[in-house]
């Protein structure tokens, strides 16, 4: 979302450095919790930067580019990457169909929004080293820790 500063001008609202971090340690934490080996996990904001990582355990150069491919597909399509299947699915859309904006399809990468309502989408955060289920459970804790939503909690639900 942009805010109108002066005729020309726009300010994004984005997630800030400081809450990226505290994303991401909640959601290592929950990592913990769930007695999750390795854990790679990152938050990207608006201006596409990558604010916040962290990794634990026996993480590969795999799990981090997976948290790579999976920030980029929902900063590209603005939804949850389980959300963006079953969009896809529900509407008989092929992945090819979005050319390179579709990155991966595994679970476990999450939009993120300012409002409850969903319409002030603001980064992503993404984690990879359990399954899809867990990673997004992780994603969940940091960005709730912190008061910001998501669009994947009804298919989250325990």
């Amino acid at each position: 979302m942009s805010v109108d500063t002066q005729p020309g001008l726009v300010l994004l609202l984005s997630i800030s450095p400081d809450t990226a971090e505290q994303m991401v340690k909640v959601a290592k934490e929950k990592a913990e919790e769930l007695s999750l080996k390795k854990i790679a996990i990152g938050v990207m904001g608006m201006e596409r930067f990558l604010l916040a990582s962290a990794s634990g355990g026996g993480v590969t150069p795999n799990n981090v580019d997976t948290v790579e491919r999976k920030l980029d597909t929902v900063m590209n399509t603005r939804r949850s990457i389980h959300v963006q299947k079953a969009y896809m699915e529900r509407e008989k859309i092929r992945p090819s169909n979005y050319g390179l904006s579709i990155r991966t399809l595994f679970d476990g990468g999450l939009a993120v929004f300012a409002d409850p309502e969903l319409t002030q989408f603001v980064g992503a955060i993404a984690a990879s080293g359990g399954s899809g289920w867990e990673d997004a459970r992780c994603c969940v804790a940091g960005l709730e820790s912190v008061g910001l939503f998501t669009d994947e909690i009804d298919s989250l639900a325990n």
